[in-house]
């Protein structure tokens, strides 16, 4: 069963990003504002389905994360990430002054390593240093993390935790970590006892306000079964590769 409540039309589109090799443009929706489009494709068919669950899942973790909305574009059922505003730079070289800007503050380390929990559970091997924006306002500089496109379902099944210790998302998480000379234990267990939390009914809901399109209704099923059975058995396996550090 899907739920289609809360699906923003957007008749405007921007040029497609910079950058991005996973959006399809920017659009602006009838609420006013503007969204980065993601849409099934046929080297990523679960690409809107990832960037739901995940966002949803790592909000509700208290992970910094964007806002994502259903929308309606030239007839077709696409994923909307809000962009509101922050800077993402093009890190190419590990010895820029910027990135030690950036990422050797308290607000970096807890962004990437509460990011890390989320992208060992779901498997994301694709967080590396641009994949995190950063955000100046009155209550300072902060972090976020953004682009799911990659994980969780485009690498179904699931392969095991350790295996994302040869990927760039533990690259930044350890550079990041040597950065500043420790890492955020609290901001870690944060997360993960907010994972605990999350339960199976939870985790249905995400996958029934998905429209048809973004997954199959076998993948759905699998989905579940795995959340269902499996949640547990790798958060242990995420904790077990953490503590390691």
């Amino acid at each position: 069963m899907t739920i289609s409540l809360f699906t923003l039309d957007a008749t405007k589109q921007e040029p497609k990003p910079s950058g991005g090799l996973d959006a399809q443009g920017i659009v602006i929706a009838e609420d006013g504002l503007p969204y980065l489009l993601k849409k099934p494709t046929e080297d990523n068919p679960t690409m809107a389905a990832n960037e739901w669950l995940c966002c949803k899942i790592a909000s509700q973790c208290t992970v910094p994360s964007p806002t994502v909305a259903k929308l309606n574009y030239n007839g077709e059922k696409c994923v909307g990430i809000r962009i509101e505003g922050g800077t993402s730079d093009d890190y190419t070289d590990p010895n820029d002054v910027q990135i030690s800007s950036d990422y050797h503050t308290p607000s970096a380390l807890n962004t990437v390593c509460s990011a890390a929990v989320i992208d060992l559970f779901l498997y994301n091997p694709d967080r590396h240093l641009n994949n995190f924006m950063t955000r100046r306002s009155i209550a300072g500089t902060s972090m976020f993390a953004i682009d799911y496109s990659r994980a969780f379902l485009s690498n179904w099944p699931l392969p095991p935790v350790s295996e994302i210790k040869t990927t760039p998302t533990m690259q930044t998480l350890l550079f990041t970590i040597k950065l500043n000379g420790r890492k955020d234990t609290t901001a870690i267990e944060r997360v993960c006892n907010k994972m605990d939390k999350i339960s199976t009914d939870m985790m249905q809901l995400w996958i029934n306000e998905m429209p048809a399109p973004w997954l199959s209704d076998k993948l759905r099923c699998s989905t579940i079964e795995w959340f269902d059975s499996e949640k547990d058995k790798r958060m242990d396996e995420v904790k077990e590769v953490l503590n390691e550090i």
